[in-house]
């Protein structure tokens, strides 16, 4: 029998950090290739390791054998089990068994009070039910889980809970959010490397950048992602690149390669994967026309599109769109009638609107071919509606409907839609699309590259469509419409006003054109105006209108400009309510010196940035120690000002008699002691931002003259004859109840009204507990880099302690705790709740005895807390005491506490009592 911590040369400890990394291939070489192998592994713990590295090293067959055997066992370690068994049943698309496996891992960690090990188990559950569950649904459980993931500390799943959260936002038509996740995801792999996370951040950019039809980025990602993909050895995702590169091929009109890839992934062992390879290869069928083959290929999808467990998959439900452009091909139009109003009723119930819209455009196309224009314009408004006119992938199959509906109307119309299709296909590399708009009702097309056919790949010619001069003002109307639809790319926006330019005769005097983006932009002549429409490839696009002969030629070049910059405007103001919207609205706000992840801080955080752009006053209040001049210098950073100078004055730390001086400046000789001349803080914050820390110290004389600026900019400097200006913006705040020093006449009323324009509060550290561990995590890193301190870390017992802590002096007070714990420990020593300063020390609920010493028969316990904490704290106690009494032997250890060795050993585990290096040290 191999030794309880070692197999095959390899310990626990060293398997425990290989998993960590993710390095699955080298703990199975190091430890058995098969389950045969795992199972000789006596200690449980160690065997539930080597079978999540069998499931992710593509053996969920292997894993659910080992898993199965460890079934008998207390509930933490049976939670670990249950995990194991619920990912092998989603890999192998059975979506229901795997969730009751993972809420049964929930609930049994739940009652053995692992909070660790509850937060894994939810979060697998989480990314479970993302892929197949309305996002809506899953906000709830996506708080609880923030907060466990806050509790825990676990940087690892700090990462997969962002990665979990940028999947469903990428699927629910929020990219931008989802792109915020992974760099946040990035940020905390940069100073917790995992081989294994770090490849699923690349994978999961990699499918987000195939979603916005950046095939470039996604394939940078992807060969990152097989790169570390070579260390951890994780099958998944190298199915998953796989798939990606054949969708890739696939829009890129690559389809022989595509053909070829899709038709070995049908088969894969992984459901997802398959799943969406039998979907992409019904697209490809069905754009070249091949409709006998593809009704076979979906046809091969029946089950799972009719089976509750799996119908809510994302590529599951977008093999209803090809099922319904099948049944339009195939001219069957009562039956698409009957299929998409039931694949409408579940992707509303899903939330899916992209979905929706897709099938709205099938829908107009059927209402079309059945000769019935007034149900034809009811889909596309129900299209509109959900929004595909914007949208990467459906807006040009809109269009391409729009043109079709009005094929019989007047001239010029359809052309008009078509080209525009045509521009947003081109602009984006989609051949596919191309193929399928002629293929539609032609003869059956080969499998080929059509990646450089002419027909299809070449850029169409830009041309004006001769439009009636009765359908003229529908035309300008839809290019209007259209510039604000396609705002968020320049490129595309550009080409819509040239479009509205050309059909308002205004071509002589306005143009859209492209220059470099280091090119010097030389001073306009009077008269002419310029809108910077965004960048592209490189070179910045811009709207230029020159002088005009007649006025009323200006009025309607100055509405042209106006629709541009509204057009700019109104893409940024969506970008913001697309994130307001997201599941989870906003990542974390990194600042320097502070964090701030509570609910209420990230929404504070927010409407900063949102006031940042607005060149007003601003005043923040909040006790002593909260983050006042870092939310400041998010002000700052976010607005126009941000590459001039930030300059901070404290009121508080300047005499009183000294302030005016050094606020407004003064001449040489203008006061005893004045011997060179001083430009003063307002000055030398020009074009800048100054910070008034503690505004409420400003003495009564200076009031005036600081209300007189902030009304006109003007400032007078002591000595000086007459005023000067200066383009400042003040940020102010105190800690003060300006208010009452207003009614008590110790502030200026008319200064505070001027400064409280905009007013943001800063709770103190007590009302966002939230924060406590990302913060003292933050200082941690921070002071151990700075005194060269090594891998300093603190334990999950003082952790509890800060916590539970009030903190008066609120973050300030926080960092520097950590500070001086930092400064007094050992390199790389457990920072334990002995370390804290006393008055800290005497916040936690669980207290310990007043002699920590294991010399000492009594332990008091308050009763004022939770009885498993306190028969935690008792436990830990009286194993310490034994362990200390019987020199570590386990056997008398375990005899003397009246239980058996296994039942010690799991007990201690469970407390994290270092098993392994106290067995080790009593064995040797």
């Amino acid at each position: 029998m191999q030794p309880t911590g070692v197999t095959m040369g390899l310990s626990y400890g060293t398997a425990r950090h290989l998993s960590r990394l993710g390095h699955f291939r080298e703990m199975l070489a190091r430890a058995g290739n098969n389950s045969t192998d795992v199972n000789r592994i006596e200690q449980p713990e160690f065997r539930l390791l080597m079978a999540r590295a069998l499931l992710y090293s593509g053996d969920p067959g292997g894993a659910r054998t080992v898993a199965l055997g460890c079934q008998q066992l207390p509930p933490a370690l049976q939670s670990r089990s249950e995990v194991v068994l619920g990912l092998a049943a989603k890999r192998s698309g059975d979506f229901t068994r795997a969730s009751q496996h993972l809420q049964r891992a929930v609930h049994l960690a739940h009652s053995s009070v692992d909070s660790h090990q509850e937060a894994w188990a939810r979060l697998h559950l989480f990314r479970l039910l993302a892929e197949g569950s309305a996002a809506e649904t899953l906000a709830p459980m996506l708080s609880e889980l923030r907060q466990a993931a806050v509790r825990v500390g676990d940087p690892s799943l700090s990462i997969y809970l962002h990665e979990a959260v940028a999947v469903l936002e990428g699927q629910t038509g929020r990219p931008e959010v989802a792109v915020s996740h992974l760099a946040t995801a990035r940020s905390i792999l940069e100073q917790y490397p995992s081989t294994w996370l770090e490849e699923l951040v690349e994978l999961t950019a990699s499918c987000l950048a195939s979603l916005r039809l950046d095939f470039s980025s996604a394939s940078s990602h992807a060969q990152k992602a097989r790169r570390l993909g070579l260390q951890t050895g994780h099958d998944y995702v190298s199915r998953v690149l796989d798939a990606n590169q054949a969708h890739a091929d696939l829009v890129s009109g690559l389809l022989s390669s595509a053909f070829g890839a899709l038709n070995l992934l049908k088969n894969a062992p992984i459901a997802s994967v398959r799943f969406g390879a039998i979907e992409s290869l019904g697209r490809l069928l069905l754009g070249l026309n091949r409709l006998e083959e593809c009704q076979r290929i979906l046809d091969s999808t029946f089950l799972e599109r009719n089976t509750p467990r799996t119908a809510g998959l994302y590529s599951v439900r977008w093999t209803g769109v090809s099922l319904a452009k099948l049944l339009l091909r195939q001219g069957k139009l009562v039956e698409l009638h009957d299929h998409i109003a039931r694949e409408l009723t579940r992707a509303r119930d899903l939330g899916d609107i992209p979905l929706v819209g897709a099938l709205s455009i099938v829908g107009a196309e059927g209402a079309i071919a059945a000769q019935q224009p007034d149900k034809a314009g009811q889909w596309l408004l129900s299209s509109a509606d959900a929004g595909v006119a914007s949208d990467i992938e459906l807006s040009g199959q809109f269009h391409l409907a729009c043109a079709r509906a009005v094929s019989g109307g007047p001239d010029g119309l359809g052309q008009l839609f078509r080209a525009r299709a045509e521009r947003i296909w081109a602009h984006h590399g989609n051949v596919l699309a191309r193929i399928e708009a002629t293929s539609f009702g032609g003869p059956a097309m080969e499998v080929a590259d059509y990646n450089k056919d002419p027909r299809f790949a070449s850029p169409p010619v830009e041309t004006t469509p001769c439009v009636d001069s009765a359908v003229t003002p529908l035309a300008v109307v839809d290019c209007v419409a259209g510039a604000f639809d396609l705002a968020a790319r320049p490129a595309l926006l550009g080409a819509e006003l040239r479009q509205l330019i050309a059909l308002l005769g205004c071509e002589s005097t306005a143009s859209v054109r492209e220059r470099p983006v280091s090119a010097q932009v030389e001073a306009r002549p009077f008269g002419t105006q310029e809108v910077s429409l965004g960048h592209h490839d490189g070179a910045e696009v811009v709207l230029g209108c020159g002088a005009a002969a007649k006025p009323e030629t200006s009025i309607l070049l100055a509405s042209i400009m106006r629709i541009a910059k509204d057009a700019v405007a109104l893409e940024r103001l969506r970008r913001e309510e697309r994130e307001r919207a997201a599941v989870w609205p906003s990542t974390q706000h990194d600042a320097g010196d502070d964090i701030f992840a509570d609910e209420q801080m990230v929404a504070l955080v927010a409407a900063a940035r949102r006031v940042a752009s607005v060149n007003v006053s601003v005043l923040i209040t909040g006790e002593t120690g909260t983050g006042k001049e870092v939310l400041a210098r998010i002000i700052h950073e976010a607005s126009s000002r941000a590459t001039r100078v930030f300059m901070p004055f404290n009121c508080a730390a300047c005499p009183r008699d000294m302030i005016d001086a050094q606020l407004f400046g003064h001449r040489r000789g203008a006061f005893t002691g004045a011997t060179e001349h001083a430009p003063g803080v307002i000055r030398s914050a020009a074009g800048g931002t100054l910070f008034l820390d503690e505004i409420g110290e400003a003495p009564l004389d200076v009031q005036p003259k600081l209300l007189r600026f902030l009304e006109s900019g003007e400032i007078h400097p002591i000595g000086e004859p007459k005023p000067s200006t200066a383009d400042v913006r003040i940020i102010a705040a105190t800690n003060l109840d300006l208010d009452q020093m207003v009614s008590e006449k110790k502030f200026r009323e008319d200064l505070y009204y001027r400064l409280n324009i905009v007013q943001l509060h800063l709770p103190p550290l007590r009302e966002r507990r939230v924060e406590v561990p990302v913060l003292a995590q933050h200082y941690l890193r921070k002071y151990a880099k700075e005194f060269d301190k090594g891998d300093v870390r603190l334990s999950e017992e003082t952790m509890e302690y800060l916590l539970l802590y009030s903190w008066p002096g609120n973050v300030r007070q926080l960092a520097n705790e950590v500070r001086r714990l930092v400064a007094m420990a050992e390199t790389g020593a457990v920072l334990m709740p002995e370390h804290l300063t006393p008055a800290i020390a005497a916040s936690r609920r669980t207290l310990p005895s007043t002699d920590r010493s294991t010399q000492s028969n009594e332990v008091i316990v308050r009763l004022d807390q939770p009885m498993a904490a306190a028969v935690e704290h008792l436990e830990r106690a009286m194993i310490l005491k034994a362990l200390a009494t019987c020199h570590g032997r386990v056997e008398d250890t375990a005899r003397h506490l009246g239980l058996s060795r296994k039942g010690l050993y799991l007990k201690r585990q469970r407390l994290g009592l270092e098993v392994e290096v106290q067995d080790a040290r009593a064995q040797g």
